[in-house]
């Protein structure tokens, strides 16, 4: 899934496997196009201008 996240000129990148703790992830758990999310930041690349988040709920935990 792709993310904005304001004031930043890359792309964030949500993959499949960061979405939920369980797997698989059903469509339920994917939020609907437009609106907020909470993420943290698993990784990035400069050179192709991608943020890696995460929204399971053990990454958000951890973030805290």
């Amino acid at each position: 899934m792709f993310v904005d996240v304001p004031g930043v000129v890359f792309d964030g990148l949500v993959q499949i496997t960061d979405v939920a703790d369980a797997h698989p992830v059903s469509v339920a758990e994917f939020p609907e196009v437009g609106s907020e999310i909470e993420a943290v930041v698993l990784g990035f690349k400069e050179h192709n201008r991608q943020i890696w988040l995460g929204t399971k709920p053990s990454q958000l935990a951890g973030a805290e």
